[in-house]
């Protein structure tokens, strides 16, 4: 008997497909837009196993990454299980979730704020292996000179992202 199965939601937004995974704790894995259902689906199987569809699951959570991928703000204080991740990335996660909208920090200034002073390629690799982007803004973390880098999901959609939040940048 399973306990705490995770439920999967897939849905279509303006940028592309979304999947949600989530506990009864809270969000598990959050998949930025793809291409297709398919890839997103594939993605979700390959990291948790078996798909448990929940189609009426994190429907106000769904209905604001439809917005904000529609360019619209909206916040993301949804909870998180992070319970299978390491405290030092528990601790990084936890001070990128605090950047407000429309602000930035370098990964520098991440782990000053967490009293790692030296560590930020750590947070970088922290960043990296963020399962909950958006929830986790890790698109708000910029280098040191204010360049867009180390995304997972790719430096264009960083950028479009950080459009949506009132960022502008230069071609």
């Amino acid at each position: 008997m399973v306990l705490n199965p995770e439920k999967t939601i897939v849905f279509k937004t303006d940028s592309g497909w979304v999947g949600v995974v989530s506990s009864d704790v809270g969000v598990k894995s959050l998949y930025l837009p793809r291409a297709s259902r398919y890839e997103v689906e594939t993605e979700i199987q390959t990291r948790h196993g078996v798909l448990h569809s929940d189609a009426k699951g994190n429907q106000d959570l769904k209905h604001r990454l439809i917005q904000y991928f529609t360019g619209e703000a909206v916040e993301f204080n949804d909870p998180v299980d992070l319970t299978d991740r390491s405290e030092f990335f528990r601790l990084v996660w936890g001070a990128v979730k605090s950047i407000p909208r429309g602000e930035l920090r370098t990964y520098k200034e991440i782990a000053e704020l967490i009293c790692k002073p030296r560590s930020a390629r750590a947070v970088g690799r922290a960043l990296n292996a963020n399962p909950v982007p958006i929830i986790v803004p890790c698109h708000r973390v910029v280098g040191s000179n204010g360049s867009l880098t180390g995304f997972a999901s790719g430096i264009d959609l960083k950028k479009k992202m950080l459009c949506f939040e009132g960022h502008r940048f230069h071609q």
